[in-house]
């Protein structure tokens, strides 16, 4: 959270403004556990609860923020997908411990497009189905394909797992199934 709120202040590199960062964050935690304490999920609206947080820090600045690191990305949409998910979170949920589990879906499956994915990384990620269907643009432009697969792979932190067929390892995107053979890539035949 710190990290997040830095950057929404552009305080990154700056050790005060760093230190500033903490201190506002430790004081937003605060006050912000002492209004969930007194406002339990099961009495009061997500909405409630999203403009709380919101007249607890600099709207001007987040604005700026997502508006920076979400390209194209309305603020108010993002508030409002964020109120969204945050009643479907606190439905039926009679602490706020469980309303923020459920909201942060720690043990999800996140499914997300190689470009999406830019500047993420995961444990494991799953490449489903490397088809020339699916790698169209390859043939197109393969210096601008093989960045977006390198992209792609290089979320995961651990483990990388690919499924294909065999038919297109010698089709349009033949030079992916090289690079990897190349780079020792194990294969397991479940066919």
């Amino acid at each position: 959270m710190s990290t997040t709120m830095e950057r929404v202040r552009g305080a990154s590199d700056d050790d005060s403004a760093q230190q500033r960062v903490g201190e506002d964050l430790a004081n937003l935690t605060t006050q912000l556990r002492a209004w969930l304490h007194t406002h339990p999920p099961a009495t009061t609206a997500s909405a409630d609860t999203v403009e709380q947080l919101l007249g607890l820090i600099d709207q001007t600045a987040l604005r700026r923020y997502v508006k920076s690191a979400a390209h194209g990305e309305d603020f108010d949409v993002v508030i409002g997908a964020f109120k969204a998910r945050l009643e479907a979170a606190a439905d039926g949920a009679a602490k706020w411990a469980h309303v923020l589990d459920e909201f942060e879906c720690a043990d999800a499956v996140v499914l997300l497009t190689a470009h999406r994915s830019k500047g993420l990384e995961y444990h494991t990620v799953f490449f489903l189905g490397i088809h020339e269907r699916q790698w169209w643009a390859y043939k197109k432009d393969p210096i601008e394909g093989t960045s977006t697969f390198f992209v792609g792979l290089s979320r995961a932190a651990h483990r990388l797992i690919f499924t294909t067929d065999r038919a297109d390892r010698t089709s349009g995107i033949a030079d992916l199934f090289t690079m990897l053979a190349e780079a020792g890539v194990p294969e397991i035949d479940h066919g």
